[in-house]
């Protein structure tokens, strides 16, 4: 499974970088392929949008979209800058990992966070809630 979490902007925080890579090290290889892409285009008719705006993801939630996304070719994430999305489609489909405000590379953290929740459930690995 290919899933691409595509970001306006770009990393800054070194000590996020090296937990992203983290995350990628643990799931990579593993029957997935997940990339972090720094000032992509983002193809607004696929992606997944992140915004504080967006309908509130829960965990199982989450655990659905990821098995449909295993059926599929793959699942790309966007996360925009500072000020949100430059432009955002009326029908995007946008999701909220929260409803606090949070820095599009805490926001990618969070998310690879409960994919890793994800992967770690589907793999019938222990997690603790």
């Amino acid at each position: 499974m290919k899933i691409e979490i595509a970001l306006e902007g770009k990393i800054k925080n070194s000590f996020i970088r090296d937990a992203l890579q983290e995350y990628m090290k643990r799931m990579n290889g593993k029957g997935f392929r997940i990339s972090v892409k720094e000032s992509a285009r983002i193809d607004f008719e696929k992606a997944v949008l992140l915004s504080e705006h967006g309908r509130k993801l829960d965990p199982d939630k989450l655990q659905d979209f990821f098995k449909m996304g295993r059926e599929k070719e793959g699942i790309t994430f966007a996360i925009g800058g500072p000020e949100g999305f430059a432009r955002m489609p009326a029908k995007a489909r946008t999701w909220a990992i929260s409803h606090l405000t949070l820095t599009a590379e805490l926001t990618a953290v969070v998310l690879m966070e409960q994919l890793y929740r994800c992967w770690s459930a589907e793999k019938g690995k222990f997690y603790v809630r």
